[in-house]
């Protein structure tokens, strides 16, 4: 009897613990569809909600590492310019490093970009570190 519950406690600890990383794993793709949204939207006040602190840009016009808000003004610029059309997450999907990662398709009037996104968790938050916008 008493193994019978020991094998039940531990079934239910490890159901548990599986629930708990998937539920993990939607809210990162939450997150992801979240920032998929404010380049949908053109939002770039909505989108720096997502940089980190320090912000790795590759963005045709601007190149370097910025601060949150410069990488604001950045981004704004690039909406202004190339206003989206459609954006479309194309993979997604973890680092050996625990990072997270997206690439995209962004268009605009016709054009095409590739847009690359890194995000690492920092205090409980998953936030972008690095983003490159490059003509396809």
């Amino acid at each position: 009897m008493r193994t019978l519950n020991s094998l039940t406690s531990t079934i239910i600890l490890l159901s548990l613990t599986v629930a708990g990383h998937l539920n993990t794993i939607a809210q990162e793709e939450s997150v992801v569809e979240q920032i998929a949204n404010t380049f949908r939207s053109n939002d770039s006040r909505e989108l720096s909600g997502f940089f980190s602190e320090a912000v790795d840009m590759e963005i045709p016009g601007s190149e370097g590492a910025y601060s949150k808000t410069q990488a604001e003004m950045i981004i704004k610029d690039f909406f202004t310019v190339h206003p989206c059309s459609a954006f479309q997450v194309n993979h997604q999907g973890t680092s050996q490093d625990g990072s997270r990662y997206f690439i995209g398709t962004y268009t605009s009037s016709g054009v095409q970009f590739r847009v690359y996104g890194l995000l690492k968790t920092i205090s409980g938050k998953l936030l972008i570190q690095q983003l490159q916008i490059e003509e396809d």
